[in-house]
């Protein structure tokens, strides 16, 4: 994600795509340097003029195909 404060200062980072995990208030954001001593920021929603979507990271979840019983599985209990 790329964020463009109101006073043009720009930060980019991590954030889950989810929206339910989105606060109200704002946004926690990773920032990209997993070396560095800050591990999450808050950022008020009220302090942003922009918010872009760089990249997504991750695939879709996509149902199986075929069938959801393994065939190979030998039955242990009968009824």
């Amino acid at each position: 994600m790329r964020l463009r404060f109101k006073d043009n200062e720009i930060l980019e980072g991590l954030m889950p795509t989810d929206l339910t995990q989105n606060l109200p208030e704002g946004f926690l954001i990773n920032p990209p340097d997993q070396r560095s001593n800050t591990q999450r920021i808050f950022v008020p929603r009220s302090a942003l003029e922009s918010l872009t979507v760089l990249a997504v990271i991750g695939a879709a979840r996509r149902p199986r195909r075929g069938p959801t019983d393994d065939q190979r599985q030998v039955p242990m209990f009968e009824e």
